[in-house]
């Protein structure tokens, strides 16, 4: 599912998602939440995974991804 998709989407709709890619306690998350985690769920399916943090490029054009 696109983010664009499940922002749009109803918050029932995307614990019922989330109850089937069987994310915990996925009826106390806000919509925020469910999304990132529905989406973390489903990179782990595909076999990739979901990071976060700050970008930080250098002027030589060299990036860091920092917690």
């Amino acid at each position: 599912m696109k983010i664009l998709e499940m922002e749009n989407a109803s918050l029932s709709s995307l614990r019922q998602v989330a109850e089937e890619l069987k994310i915990p306690n996925a009826q106390r998350m806000k919509k925020e939440n469910l999304i990132i985690n529905i989406r973390r769920a489903e990179s782990e399916q595909e076999g990739a995974e979901v990071r976060g943090g700050v970008l930080e490029i250098t002027p030589e054009g060299v990036g860091f991804l920092r917690n």
